[in-house]
C-alpha cells in the first residue's frame, strides 16, 4: 500500500507544481468573470478532505494545494525547507530536531505550531481513527502501541514526539531511517489546526490549510473550489487566482471539455482519445508522457517534469 500510495505523491505533488506557475484563465470559472482562475480535471473524492485519509489523487490534488509541509520540491526535485526552518538528524538517522519558521499561519487565523504538526501525526497513526495513512508513521517511536484501536480512545500521542517549544519538536524513530526527511513532504504529514480536533468529520467537508490555496466549496460530484491564499508565505510562486476541480466520470467528456475550452488541465486523456496516454493541459500547452512508477523517486521524476510543462503556462 506504502508504495502505491507514494506515487499518488508523485502526480499530485507535480500537479502542484505546475499549477504554481499557471497563468491560464477560463471564462467559464464559478470565481468572478476576468480573474485568472484555473479549470483543472478531478474525480471525487473517495474520502473526506483530511490529509491523513487520503491515498487517492481525487482527494491529493486539493489536499496539495491546500496544506504546505515541512518541505517541498523545487523544479528538479531537490527537497527545500517549507515551514521547517530546519530538520537535523544525530548520526544514526534515529532522531530528527525539526524547527518551524516562525509566522506561518492557518486560513482561519490560527499559528502553524509544533503541536500542530505532532498532534495531527499521532492522530493519523492511531488505529482508533482508521486513517489511510497511519503506515507512514510506523517507524516513529511508540507507533505499535496505537494500533489496537479497541483499546484506544483516539487522543493518545505517539511517544516518540516530543514538543519542546511552538516552533521546535524532536522525532524519536524505532529504527533508523535516513530518508524521514524526504518523507515529511508527503500529504500524510501536513499540520492541522486545532479545529479540526474539535470535529474533524466537519473540518473533512471544509478543510483548513495552511498552503498556496484556501478552501472556498465542495459540491460533491460536481467541483471543489480554492482560491488563492493571499497569506501563504512558502516556497510556491502562484500566479494564478484559485483553481476549480471539475469532477468527471467520463474521460471522453473531459477531453470534449479541453477541445471546447472549457476545460485547461486534465491528467490523463482516455486511451481512445490520445494514442500515447499522455498529459494534455489545454491548446497553448504542449502535451507530455507520463511516468508511471510505483517507487518514490518518481515523485522527483515527476516533478521535474511537470515543471517543465508549467514554464510554458503563462499565458
Amino acid at each position: 500500500m506504502k508504495k502505491k500510495a507514494l506515487a499518488f505523491a508523485a502526480a499530485a505533488c507535480a500537479f502542484g507544481m505546475l499549477l504554481s506557475g499557471c497563468g491560464s484563465s477560463n471564462g467559464d470559472s464559478t470565481a468572478d468573470k476576468g480573474s485568472n482562475v484555473i479549470t483543472a480535471y478531478n474525480s471525487e473524492p473517495q474520502n473526506p478532505l483530511i490529509p491523513g485519509d487520503c491515498n487517492e489523487t481525487g482527494g491529493g490534488k486539493p489536499l496539495d494545494l491546500l496544506f504546505a509541509r515541512l518541505i517541498s520540491f523545487d523544479a528538479k526535485g531537490n527537497a527545500s525547507n517549507e515551514v521547517a526552518e530546519s530538520i537535523k538528524s544525530n548520526d544514526d538517522a534515529t532522531q530528527y530536531t525539526i524547527k518551524l519558521k516562525d509566522g506561518w499561519k492557518f486560513t482561519d487565523g490560527t499559528p502553524v505550531t509544533a503541536e500542530s504538526f505532532t498532534k495531527a501525526w499521532s492522530y493519523t497513526a492511531n488505529a482508533k481513527n482508521a486513517q489511510l495513512g497511519s503506515s507512514f508513521f510506523s517507524t516513529i517511536k511508540g507507533y505499535d502501541k496505537l494500533q489496537d484501536g479497541d483499546k484506544l480512545k483516539g487522543d493518545e500521542q505517539l511517544e516518540g514526539l516530543k514538543v519542546v517549544n511552538d516552533h521546535e519538536f524532536t522525532v524519536d524513530l524505532n529504527r533508523s531511517d535516513s530518508v524521514f526527511a524526504i518523507k515529511v513532504g508527503y500529504t500524510a504529514f501536513a499540520p492541522l489546526p486545532e479545529s479540526f480536533f474539535k470535529d474533524p468529520k466537519a473540518f473533512g467537508e471544509k478543510p483548513v490549510g495552511n498552503g498556496p490555496y484556501k478552501f472556498q466549496s465542495w459540491d460533491h460530484d460536481n467541483q471543489i473550489v480554492l482560491v488563492k491564499n493571499p497569506d501563504y508565505k512558502g516556497n510556491e510562486d502562484v500566479k494564478n487566482d484559485g483553481v476549480t476541480f471539475k469532477v468527471y466520470t467520463d474521460d471522453s467528456a473531459a477531453y470534449r471539455d479541453i477541445q471546447a475550452g472549457n476545460l485547461v488541465y486534465k491528467t490523463l486523456v482516455h486511451t481512445a482519445d490520445c494514442k500515447n496516454g499522455c498529459i494534455l493541459t489545454g491548446t497553448k500547452v504542449p502535451a507530455i508522457l507520463t511516468s508511471r512508477s510505483d517507487s518514490f523517486q518518481t515523485k522527483v521524476n515527476s516533478i521535474a517534469l511537470a515543471a517543465v510543462v508549467a514554464a510554458g503556462l503563462d499565458q
